[in-house]
């Protein structure tokens, strides 16, 4: 969905060359709603109890990230929610903006006990990249309004912001992994019906 700001940001208006932001740490609902369905994998994935708490309670009680509204009003060229993972609701934008995307997976910000479960399972990716319920922000921004996107965000907000990648001229989303390699998915989000 649409940011919901006072003069409202649209998801139709990423242009090729801006940056791709997104706003928290991405995974850690489904990570959560996954220990829920599975009660051996925070072992098998040596997830502390703690970590298993933060992880459940971001997918029980997901954060509206509304104290971006200013910087997003003042900076972002498009922005949307994501609520269906970040590879589909990319993807939604850039369709509506006519354009492509680059995303360098490994700058996508999670939180440190996804951060473990990736570097123990590999597989645990679709978590980060396609999974839903996060809630947190999809935004493109001019590479010349980067720095005072990031100084507004650091000074009217307690959520933080990671570029991610850039627009691109042609069409569809490119997930590139650490080693320079595309990456593909199995499924890219969910479809609500």
């Amino acid at each position: 969905g649409e940011v919901p700001t006072g003069a409202m940001v649209r998801r139709g208006a990423a242009r090729t060359g801006d940056l791709i932001y997104v706003s928290g740490e991405l995974g850690a609902a489904a990570t959560g709603l996954a220990l829920l369905n599975s009660p051996d994998l925070a072992q098998d994935l040596a997830i502390a109890g703690d970590d298993v708490a933060t992880l459940v309670a971001r997918f029980r009680r997901p954060t509206p990230r509304l104290s971006l509204r200013e910087a997003l009003r003042r900076y972002a060229s498009a922005a949307m929610d994501l609520s269906d993972g970040l590879a589909k609701d990319l993807d939604r934008m850039c369709r509506a903006s006519s354009c492509g995307a680059r995303i360098q997976v490994a700058s996508v910000p999670v939180l440190p006990a996804t951060a473990a479960a990736l570097a123990r399972d590999r597989a645990f990716i679709r978590n980060v990249i396609a999974a839903g319920d996060d809630y947190e922000v999809l935004a493109t921004v001019a590479p010349e309004h980067a720095a005072a996107f990031e100084a507004c965000v650091r000074g009217t907000s307690d959520v933080s912001v990671s570029c991610i990648g850039s627009v691109r001229a042609d069409s569809g989303v490119a997930l590139v992994a650490a080693d320079g390699q595309p990456l593909t998915l199995d499924r890219t989000g969910w479809d609500h019906f």
